[in-house]
């Protein structure tokens, strides 16, 4: 419970931070191509300190919080490589010359 507790508090966090950063108008930063990455990579890392947290409580972590951060990483590698293919697409449609 107090592993979900955490994870909560850290995405309450997380919102409160992107908010003040939209308020101080950093705006590039959230539209560039690779802030879906950021934050594919700020919600895994959540969850693993999620998984970290819950081996405080229970020998070897919860499975709940196992499964969540296994998802989070899975998250990260697969935004990546739809980045990289979407880049690779773009360019090569900007390019072509027909």
């Amino acid at each position: 419970m107090i592993a979900w507790l955490f994870l909560l508090l850290l995405l309450a966090a997380e919102v409160a931070g992107l908010t003040r950063w939209l308020r101080r108008e950093y705006y590039p930063f959230f539209f560039s191509g690779r802030a879906p990455l950021i934050y594919a990579a700020a919600l895994a890392l959540d969850f693993i300190l999620t998984w970290l947290v819950s081996f405080l409580i229970t020998p070897g972590g919860t499975f709940g919080t196992a499964v969540l951060a296994l998802l989070g990483v899975t998250l990260v590698v697969v935004v990546a490589v739809l980045t990289v293919f979407f880049r690779w697409v773009v360019r090569h449609d900007m390019n072509s010359t027909k």
